[in-house]
């Protein structure tokens, strides 16, 4: 699903708004080659050079019974890109029913409404 330039730049300063003063967020642009075809991939950098490659489907709706799919499709998509790799499932929207799903699934969240969670081991991210 292509979300307009401006849905994804809330979501991206939504993010920026939640991590530690001095680490930054940035939309990567090329996706290297192999099966890999998520919707795009942002990283997250601290100050010391730590680094966190998130790796985002955007999804325009999503009932609590489509997430083990959509969770299976974010992990395959994260193990392509290696161990360091974040899955973040981005929708206009998520129930509360999906979003608890979500986290039972371990699939970090972003919607257009202000509902997030996300997690990563290095850098630390809670």
């Amino acid at each position: 699903m292509k979300f307009d330039n401006n849905t994804m730049k809330a979501i991206l300063n939504m993010i920026e708004e939640r991590i530690p003063n001095g680490w930054t967020v940035a939309e990567m642009t090329k996706v290297a080659g192999g099966r890999l075809r998520p919707d795009f991939l942002v990283e997250i950098k601290t100050p010391k050079g730590e680094r966190c490659r998130i790796v985002v489907d955007c999804k325009n709706r999503l009932e609590p019974k489509g997430v083990a799919d959509v969770a299976e499709q974010l992990r395959s998509y994260a193990r392509e890109l290696g161990k360091d790799a974040v899955p973040l499932l981005i929708s206009s929207f998520i129930s509360s029913n999906t979003q608890s799903r979500l986290k039972e699934a371990e699939i970090p969240y972003a919607d257009a409404t202000g509902n997030i969670w996300m997690t990563a081991a290095r850098p630390g991210l809670y």
